[in-house]
């Protein structure tokens, strides 16, 4: 059963309650809470650390279409719709630039897969994606590797700040009337008359219905609610370098191995390669990974030897939860009634997120939406896994390369 307007309440005397409490502080939570919030829903926020604090705010900053496996094109879509009118919804770009993005092929077979993705998205409707001979390559990226033979572009594509992009949409969901806690950590929940009572670090807290944002801690969540995901907790790193001779070229990654390279306003390079940081989940701790780093670099280094790469300014990382088949989990609770889960974004949410908060706002209040999330239910892990190699291995490989380390952060 769905939130309605005619359920909606009054300005509330009691800051424990709200109609709808969000999980989770991250992109995904606060574009869901300005979404609900703009329809004169009351909602809270709760989130565990402080608002952005891991993968939102530490992740790559990828606005991209290109190459998002088939069950995340209409929503990749829309979401690129929202992009464009940012500033009207948040009153921010968040830095948006439309520098585009091109995956090369390094050999004749990655061309022809390429080249299959290409057809296989027309086919499903969307012309954005334009396989680009090996001329065409060596004029976007002067200095490109010799061995390169070609890729695949989104020539608007592109890649945005994620701390201005955190930081508008939570700015605009407060203007619209959403309230956020942090340190606020969800320890425990149970049904109440009317809906859930959470109890959280900083005492309890009640609501009609309830939304899984957590990020990392989505699966932690659900389990409190019955149910049971599948995914792991890792921690992609980036780095960007001191400033270079400009790289004026789109953010690049590869088809075969994960590696992705951008440049930022002040010409430091931006260079990303899907290694891991050291994360112990006992201790909640993060080191990073100094041998992946190098990896990273020499990656850049191979594939495009006339670039100059400066020196290693500083590192970082973002956890991130990723799902055993890099979709997300945007579902409605399967055990529990009012509770909808939207986590597990495995590395390439930031481009979705504008679009998540409209279809959690959607599924929520109006207990249904227009886009098509089927493929990202809960308990789809049951079913038989997909075996279109084109669709879902070369498009999980593309999926990976935007991850909160394989794309780098403005």
């Amino acid at each position: 059963m769905s939130l309605g307007r005619h359920d909606i309440l009054p300005a509330r005397q009691d800051r424990n309650t709200a109609d709808v409490i969000v999980i989770g502080g991250g992109l995904q939570g606060c574009s869901a809470a300005l979404h609900m919030a703009a329809r004169g829903v009351d909602v809270l926020v709760l989130e565990r650390d402080h608002v952005g604090r891991h993968a939102s705010a530490a992740n790559a900053g990828g606005v991209r279409r290109l190459g998002r496996h088939p069950a995340e094109l209409e929503l990749a879509v829309a979401s690129d719709r929202i992009w464009q009118e940012l500033p009207d919804l948040v009153d921010s770009d968040a830095g948006l630039r439309r520098v585009g993005h091109l995956f090369v092929a390094e050999t004749t077979d990655e061309f022809e897969a390429l080249r299959e993705r290409r057809d296989q998205v027309r086919a499903l409707g969307y012309d954005f994606e334009e396989l680009i001979p090996v001329e065409d390559v060596r004029s976007a990226v002067p200095g490109i590797g010799r061995h390169v033979v070609g890729g695949l572009a989104n020539w608007s594509d592109g890649y945005a700040n994620p701390f201005a992009a955190m930081r508008a949409f939570r700015e605009a969901a407060v203007r619209k009337g959403a309230r956020f806690l942090d340190g606020a950590r969800v320890d425990a929940v149970r049904p109440v008359a009317g809906g859930w009572a959470l109890t959280t670090s900083k005492g309890e807290y009640t609501a009609a219905e309830v939304v899984n944002c957590a990020g990392f801690g989505g699966a932690r969540v659900a389990a409190m609610f019955g149910d049971l995901a599948q995914l792991s907790v890792e921690a992609p790193m980036m780095m960007v370098t001191t400033p270079v001779p400009r790289y004026e070229g789109p953010v690049l990654g590869r088809v075969k191995g994960r590696m992705s390279l951008k440049a930022s306003s002040n010409g430091s390079l931006l260079i990303g390669g899907g290694h891991r940081a050291r994360y112990s989940e006992k201790t909640r701790k993060v080191s990073v990974d100094f041998d992946g780093l190098a990896k990273s670099a020499l990656t850049v280094r191979h594939l495009v030897p006339g670039l100059s790469l400066g020196r290693i300014q500083r590192a970082w990382h973002g956890l991130e939860a990723y799902t055993t088949d890099g979709l997300p989990i945007l579902s409605p609770s399967p055990s529990a009634d009012h509770v909808f889960h939207a986590f597990g974004f495995s590395g390439h949410g930031f481009q979705l997120g504008p679009v998540v908060g409209r279809v959690v706002s959607d599924a929520v209040l109006d207990g249904a939406t227009g886009f098509d999330i089927s493929a990202f239910e809960f308990d789809r892990f049951s079913r038989p896994p997909c075996t279109n190699t084109v669709w879902c291995s070369l498009g999980a490989r593309m999926a990976a390369s935007d991850s909160p380390g394989a794309l780098p952060i403005s």
